[in-house]
């Protein structure tokens, strides 16, 4: 029986994964529900998947540098991962929180809720529209129609790395309109 190819397990590779996993630690909380070395074990998981699953399916046609789509898999990999996570551990935590106080009945405070979604909805969508059309485009096949940064770019004709870098732009401004107004003045 022969050896299993480990090419994937190169020592560019283990610096990517390194540089990736400490730039998601710092820019992304530990969910709520999670211990600190538990989830750092799990993200190094989902981190080495991730590289393993990129190096396996790169390809020099696809025009972009192996760094670069190892490292954007990886990240894409982690932060939906991490959403997941999220997701769960806020509806854990507003159920629990619902059903606890029976002083105030739980159909109000759900019906709260959902007028404070509502009002974030709007307010998102508006800060969206004050996005250029470009922007505001990649975002909105991004996050709500889960497209790839490599469907998007070949629709609008451009490289990986420049949606990815219009994706951080867009971003920075969302962040930057979003900040409250005594951070701004910093």
């Amino acid at each position: 029986m022969t050896e299993p190819s480990h090419n994937f397990v190169e020592p560019e590779i283990e610096r990517w994964l390194s540089q990736t996993l400490r730039q998601f630690l710092a820019r992304f909380p530990i969910p709520c529900h999670w211990d600190p070395s538990q989830w750092m074990e799990e993200v190094k998981i989902v981190a080495w998947a991730a590289a393993v699953e990129a190096c396996q399916s790169f390809r020099e046609d696809f025009g972009v540098p192996k760094e670069l789509f190892v490292r954007q898999r990886v990240w894409n990999a982690l932060k939906d991962y991490w959403r997941l996570e999220q997701a769960y551990g806020s509806q854990t935590a507003s159920l629990d929180e619902l059903f606890s106080d029976e002083k105030e009945g739980w159909q109000e405070r759900l019906a709260d809720e959902r007028v404070k979604e509502a009002i974030d909805h709007c307010l998102f969508q508006d800060l969206l529209a004050r996005l250029p059309e470009r922007e505001r485009v990649i975002i909105e096949r991004l996050f709500w129609e889960k497209e790839s940064l490599t469907a998007i770019a070949k629709d609008l004709k451009v490289s990986v790395p420049r949606v990815h870098q219009l994706k951080e732009k867009a971003l920075a401004r969302l962040r930057a309109w979003l900040q409250p107004p005594s951070l701004k003045n910093r």
